[in-house]
């Protein structure tokens, strides 16, 4: 998992819990509890586990696909993290007590969600009184959907039909349109910011580990034919540099 990726998810951490520290030591006489819903193959939830002020936290890391469960729970049992459960689950029925976690985050997948305001609404069962909620998404600057609809064309050429397996119509590129899904819901004291979260990507390298780690890329990579799916990051790469030439 690259450094970037768990940088900003850290930042995304403590910006949520910066109030409530208090509820993340074990000497209040409970473990906190964390849910990452659409957590695709773990880049919230395990850098928050493997972090120091997550480590007593207990993490449960949910997505609707059983591929990206497969890979996260690899990912925890390689690490030996001992803090964080996985779960085949979808966003819109979360198979969870209400009021049972103290935080809960949905980083880059709320648009992957078929029913936005379901998913926030489920995420806001779940929270304890008082609970808070993370949410991110990405800005039009980066454009990651036309980084991967690139791709896919680079792949099929002729073909302008050729399923990008992303949802083309919700793009949210700014925290003003998640807002009203979180008000509906009933979450109250809304904070939105906007963060520079990928300026520190140095290289090629370190896109193609971010992309990685992203639903949106398994989305994507997973529909393309058999015969092409191992070219996706080569071809991925080629768009890279295209797109943005004045990385080293």
């Amino acid at each position: 998992m690259s450094n970037s990726t768990d940088k900003f998810s850290l930042r995304l951490f403590h910006k949520v819990t910066k109030s409530q520290h208090h509820s993340l030591s074990p000497s209040t006489g409970g473990r906190a509890k964390m849910i990452d819903v659409g957590a695709g193959t773990g880049a919230m939830a395990l850098s928050v586990a493997r972090s120091e002020e997550g480590k007593n936290l207990y993490i449960l890391a949910t997505d609707f696909s059983p591929n990206m469960i497969d890979v996260l729970a690899a990912r925890v049992k390689r690490e030996g993290l001992t803090n964080v459960d996985s779960r085949v689950m979808d966003g819109q029925r979360l198979a969870v007590a209400d009021e049972a976690y103290n935080y809960a985050f949905n980083a880059f997948s709320l648009n992957c969600i078929q029913d936005m305001q379901t998913g926030v609404n489920e995420m806001f069962r779940v929270l304890k009184k008082g609970g808070r909620i993370g949410i991110s998404t990405w800005s039009a600057k980066l454009a990651p959907r036309q980084i991967l609809k690139n791709t896919v064309a680079k792949l099929n050429p002729g073909n302008p039909n050729a399923p990008t397996g992303l949802p083309t119509d919700r793009l949210l590129n700014t925290p003003e349109e998640i807002r009203p899904y979180l008000e509906k819901a009933g979450f109250s004291e809304i904070e939105t910011t906007f963060e520079q979260g990928y300026t520190d990507l140095v290289d090629y390298d370190e896109w193609i580990k971010l992309f990685r780690d992203s639903t949106l890329y398994m989305s994507s990579k997973s529909i393309q034919p058999a015969e092409i799916r191992p070219k996706f990051d080569e071809a991925l790469l080629e768009v890279l540099k295209e797109m943005y030439p004045s990385l080293p």
